[in-house]
């Protein structure tokens, strides 16, 4: 005969159960993504470098509607997705640098302040920073590891094949600034 604490029991256990479950296949997938060498998104990283250059900051497709792209964020994005170490990639999963390139890069900093900052620059600005990085003119990494990067595995697929244009294309990635109204 059951009884309510057993039955209790039983669901907490299987709560317990599909939690580390799901924990353990976000964990593979982002080890996972983070095999792929870094060299075979190199062609599209630096298009994509070169887009976000040529559009500016916040490039507005739909003035009305304050409908522009957020190349501040995608450049953050596609750097920490060309940082990665596939030969340390358990590390690079859960560490998540910018501006790491194995000989080029000499020293390592973390985001302990909550401030994100780029390296050689005044003012934080990724998409002046990636392109400077791609140049080998950025010496520094830092890690970023204070948020889950869960976008990571699927954009380093991604950027094997495409730039941050098809990209787009494809995955409709623009932003609402103000409302419709």
């Amino acid at each position: 005969m059951f009884n309510i604490k057993s039955i209790k029991f039983v669901s907490c256990f299987k709560g317990i159960l599909i939690y580390i479950g799901i924990l353990i296949f976000f964990v593979l997938f982002m080890f996972l993504g983070c095999l792929i060498p870094s060299k075979y998104l190199e062609k599209h990283v630096v298009e994509s470098s070169n887009i976000i250059n040529e559009n500016g900051l916040n490039n507005t497709i739909i003035p009305m509607i304050n409908f522009e792209l957020d190349n501040y964020t995608d450049s953050l994005m596609i750097n920490e997705a060309y940082s990665v170490d596939n030969s340390n990639a358990l590390y690079s999963a859960f560490a998540v640098r910018k501006n790491y390139k194995k000989n080029q890069t000499k020293y390592e900093e973390f985001d302990t302040s909550h401030e994100l900052k780029s390296i050689g620059l005044k003012e934080y600005a990724p998409h002046t920073e990636l392109g400077l990085f791609l140049d080998g003119k950025i010496d520094t990494s830092i890690n970023y590891a204070r948020y889950w990067h869960g976008y990571l595995p699927l954009l380093r697929v991604l950027l094997l094949f495409l730039n941050i244009s098809e990209i787009r294309f494809f995955g409709r990635q623009p932003r609402f600034k103000g409302s419709f109204l």
